[in-house]
């Protein structure tokens, strides 16, 4: 009787039968799976962020944050953003912002727009009126659909200058 050797061993001097050289093979694959996902995912899920004109933003970015400082210095406004403690998804938040001068008088701007940016989701992001309240208080309810972060950009103008303020807001689950 003979004995036959085994059909998987590490002695076996063709390649696909030794255990050693499968399981390289095997891990090799496993690899190129988990890449091909990741890849799958990236372009299944994105969100779609990237702007168009990012070269051209980023070139002007410092020169137009040094002129926004430049106004807000020329003004003299100082915002102050009322904020509910804790703001829920789906549910309305009423939004405040009080706007004054330096010598703390009301400023009545001609327009107060507030715009929400989803960070994740652009296709969430959406803009505001605020209505005037009392002299100087402006106010917006928002009603934000998704948890997680959101980016608030408040934007104040009068005939000639505009001031912005922006704010980071974390949204709780319902």
């Amino acid at each position: 009787m003979t004995t036959r050797p085994p059909f998987f061993s590490q002695s076996s001097k063709q390649a696909l039968r030794n255990p050693w050289v499968l399981s390289w093979l095997a891990g090799l694959m496993l690899v190129l799976v988990i890449n091909a996902a990741f890849i799958i995912t990236a372009f299944v899920t994105s969100p779609g962020l990237v702007d168009e004109q990012f070269y051209e933003k980023g070139q002007t970015y410092e020169k137009n944050r040094l002129k926004l400082e430049a106004v807000k210095q020329e003004l003299g406004w100082q915002p102050e953003l009322k904020l509910p403690q804790q703001i829920v998804a789906n549910s309305s938040a009423i939004i405040r912002l009080s706007l004054v001068d330096r010598e703390g008088q009301p400023v009545a701007a001609s327009r107060v727009t507030l715009t929400a940016y989803r960070p994740s989701d652009a296709s969430q992001d959406f803009t505001r009126e605020m209505v005037p309240i009392v002299g100087g208080l402006y106010q917006a309810t928002l009603k934000l659909p998704l948890k997680g972060a959101w980016d608030l950009r408040f934007a104040m103008s009068d005939q000639q200058h505009t001031l912005e303020l922006e704010e980071r807001i974390e949204v709780a689950a319902p």
